[in-house]
């Protein structure tokens, strides 16, 4: 029974190099494969010049491959490096990114151990994080969990690319009905077939998660694809049309005090990554770029009273700051329901894709503006919200 760590990354250097030499000091881990996104910068050609090198070194097997189809996303290395695992015969496949400077070898042990001594069919990482880090999370993918797939109920960071599977999930994700994306959305679908398969998933405390930073207007790409992608595990469930009345959560957490583990680089919690003047000025530059219709808001079914909202925090940068506390929690989670379901009703066009990126930032620095001042702050206003988005759901289930 052996245990396999798949590295996806795409240009990145250096950077994978440091998580696999970690990964290959743990005990837990018996080979490591790379899967290139078919990198541009020679990042490819680098690696597979080191691989000879740290087998001699660590006495275990390396392997580079390429992603199955060029110009695919994340989610295409993580099914080819899912492939290649079962293929060879692995009982448990973990995941990490390819560009964190604060892991060590203790991650690989907590995630591929916990497998067994928690009784999991997936175990995920979870970590400290800045007040303004992580806002797809806790805007998208966290309330969307508690509002339609209430079975992932107090789920942490379900997109996180720290895991470790069995390898019975990994064929049942390899098999679904429904395709696993090639995109961004992979982390959404992994977690949310999880949680409706009934499979056993855990969050193990990881401590903190140093890599490359980016500001929201960075994140179009990956907003997208993972709404669209919840959106569309919401419609092949059919929770756009009947939500379940909540019974048990399959999800565990595991306390930070378990994990024992120490604390790499700068505290993230005291870092916010971002320049809330700036974020907002770039916010209103993109309104005027993107020419943004808010007519189609209504297209989505929001109400008038929704809409004039937005429309006056659209106004200028003055009146987002005076009006933001207006786009609360409990008005975000409404929205977010109509967003989601009008999206469907849709049928997923991309003609909403800026309007629902631009709202999504709305919702992000209000949040950073007036709920989040601290990490302590942030994280019992992300769980607030989850609550509320969880409320929401069963109201409807009722």
């Amino acid at each position: 029974m052996s245990n396999v760590l798949i590295v996806p990354e795409k240009n990145e250097g250096y950077s994978p190099l440091r998580v696999i030499e970690e990964a290959l000091k743990s005990e837990s881990v018996d080979e490591v494969c790379i899967v290139d996104g078919w990198s541009t910068d020679g990042t490819f050609e680098l690696l597979e010049n080191k691989v000879p090198e740290l087998i001699r070194k660590y006495g275990k097997g390396v392997n580079l491959y390429r992603s199955k189809l060029r110009g695919a996303g994340k989610g295409m290395a993580m099914i080819t490096g899912m492939e290649i695992a079962v293929e060879k015969g692995h009982s448990k496949i973990a995941f990490v990114d390819a560009d964190i400077a604060s892991i060590t070898s203790k991650w690989f042990d907590l995630m591929i151990n916990g497998m067994e001594k928690y009784n999991a069919d997936m175990v995920r990482g979870y970590f400290d994080r800045s007040p303004f880090d992580a806002q797809i999370t806790r805007h998208i993918t966290v309330p969307s969990i508690n509002m339609f797939f209430a079975e992932g109920r107090g789920v942490n960071q379900p997109l996180g690319g720290e895991l470790c599977m069995s390898r019975s999930f990994v064929q049942r994700l390899l098999s679904y009905p429904l395709a696993p994306p090639s995109t961004w959305g992979i982390d959404t679908f992994i977690t949310v077939t999880a949680l409706v398969e009934r499979f056993n998933i855990v969050e193990v405390y990881l401590s903190q998660k140093l890599h490359k930073g980016k500001t929201l207007s960075q994140l179009q790409e990956m907003f997208i694809e993972c709404f669209d992608e919840m959106a569309n595990l919401i419609h092949f469930h059919e929770r756009d049309k009947r939500i379940p009345v909540f019974s048990e959560s399959v999800v565990r957490t595991v306390p930070p005090s378990e994990s024992q583990i120490e604390r790499i680089g700068e505290d993230v919690r005291r870092l916010t990554y971002m320049n809330l003047d700036l974020e907002i000025n770039s916010l209103f530059q993109s309104v005027k770029a993107f020419k943004i219709n808010l007519g189609l808001l209504r297209e989505l079914d929001l109400s008038n009273e929704d809409c004039k909202m937005i429309s006056k925090l659209l106004s200028s940068p003055d009146a987002f700051k005076n009006e933001s506390k207006r786009l609360n929690a409990e008005k975000w989670i409404q929205i977010l329901h109509r967003l989601l379901l009008g999206y469907i009703k849709c049928q997923f066009s991309t003609k909403y894709h800026n309007l629902l990126f631009t709202v999504w930032r709305l919702r992000a620095l209000a949040f950073c503006l007036n709920e989040a001042s601290s990490f302590e702050e942030a994280e019992r206003n992300t769980k607030l919200q989850a609550e509320y988005a969880y409320r929401f759901g069963q109201e409807l289930a009722k």
